[in-house]
């Protein structure tokens, strides 16, 4: 098979032809941070920046255990740091607080996601952070 390059972008060169372009940087717009099932119950916790390019890290927790805790079988919740805080958020983390922060929450996936909620919990402390919930 012969690859035929269009005349017109020749100006290009080869680079025309690359998977993925020069300066090229995926941007993560939201991280699953939990999705556990354990037969009835469900949580789920995810991080994503807002319109206002602030971290709004949310949860969801689903089923009977919740309703024992409050009577209700779900409860949403959510935390959002502004902007001008995400590095001393990433300090709290222990990260680069130069760093971009999904990249960085993408490593606390899985069983280290409880790290960012204990982080939110320290930042509280330091800095405001809005808090939403609903049952």
């Amino acid at each position: 098979m012969e690859w035929l390059e269009n005349p017109d972008y020749a100006e290009l060169g080869a680079g025309l032809n690359r998977g993925t372009p020069t300066g090229y940087r995926p941007v993560v717009s939201d991280v699953i941070l939990r999705a556990e099932f354990e037969g009835s119950d469900q949580r789920h916790l995810w991080a994503q920046i807002d319109s206002n390019g602030d971290l709004v890290i949310a949860g969801q927790d689903l089923g009977p255990t919740v309703e024992q805790f409050f009577g209700e079988r779900e409860y949403e919740w959510a935390h959002t740091i502004k902007k001008q805080n995400i590095p001393q958020f990433l300090e709290m983390l222990n990260q680069d607080p130069e760093a971009d922060v999904m990249t960085v929450l993408q490593g606390y996936a899985g069983e280290r996601c409880d790290l960012v909620c204990d982080a939110i919990t320290a930042a509280a402390d330091k800095f405001p952070i809005e808090f939403w919930s609903r049952f």
